[in-house]
């Protein structure tokens, strides 16, 4: 695989992990209700 894939993979998992922080997040402020 050429080096670019990688990085835009590398920067994609980097956002999957911020898209999950802010869904837990936001599921950790709904279950206070």
């Amino acid at each position: 695989m050429n080096k670019e894939i990688m990085e835009l993979k590398k920067e994609i998992n980097e956002l999957k992990a911020q898209v999950n922080f802010l869904l837990g997040f936001v599921d950790g402020l709904n279950s206070k209700k």
